[in-house]
């Protein structure tokens, strides 16, 4: 993989919140709309309040650096059902966690968004698989820098999404309810999948 991840905050530091407005205005992602508007709505003020950080991949296409994806950032706690853990899991995690009421209370990153560019086709010059090696490789330096061992996921009850994360090695934990602004989202929970790194 030769992507080039930048932080949006470098760019909105380097460049300005108009400049990264601009770059940001030409990424469309018609499968999920939420992960678009998120980008083009919200992850400009999430960065500065520091709520979550957006990372921004960059790939050539005819001759120029086009963005071709992105992935969201930002550190959580997560209840982690103990029924839907393996042992394994739960032997690691019961170190650091206690079990209150059948659950792990667990600091962890939450892979917040990530998609993929639909316009003019950019999508195709990346995988599912590579943007999140991408991410889980940013989370692997997060946690050499502030400890850590897991990073969850939050998704719709869709068979392909589910398929994803736990062909990706991911594991159920359990569902949360939607907020009220998650309003372009189906169903009435999100599922939750945490996976150690």
């Amino acid at each position: 993989m030769s992507y080039n991840i930048i932080p949006l905050q470098d760019i909105i530091e380097e460049l300005g919140k108009d400049c990264a407005k601009e770059i940001l205005s030409g990424f469309s992602c018609p499968l999920n709309k939420d992960v678009e508007y998120f980008l083009l709505h919200k992850a400009i003020e999430f960065n500065r309040q520091g709520l979550s950080m957006t990372h921004l991949v960059f790939d050539q296409y005819k001759g120029e650096d086009r963005l071709v994806a992105y992935f969201t950032l930002a550190q959580k706690f997560i209840s982690c059902s103990q029924v839907f853990l393996p042992r394994a899991m739960k032997d690691r995690i019961k170190r650091f966690a206690p079990l209150v009421n059948g659950y792990y209370t667990i600091p962890a990153v939450l892979l917040a968004q990530m998609g993929k560019n639909f316009t003019d086709g950019l999508d195709k010059l990346i995988s599912g698989e590579d943007l999140l090696s991408l991410a889980l490789d940013v989370v692997g330096i997060v946690h050499t820098l502030i400890g850590g061992r897991i990073i969850f996921v939050e998704c719709e009850d869709v068979r392909a999404l589910r398929s994803f994360y736990e062909i990706n090695g991911f594991i159920y934990s359990n569902k949360r309810a939607l907020d009220g602004d998650e309003t372009n989202l189906k169903g009435e929970h999100l599922l939750q999948y945490i996976r150690w790194i």
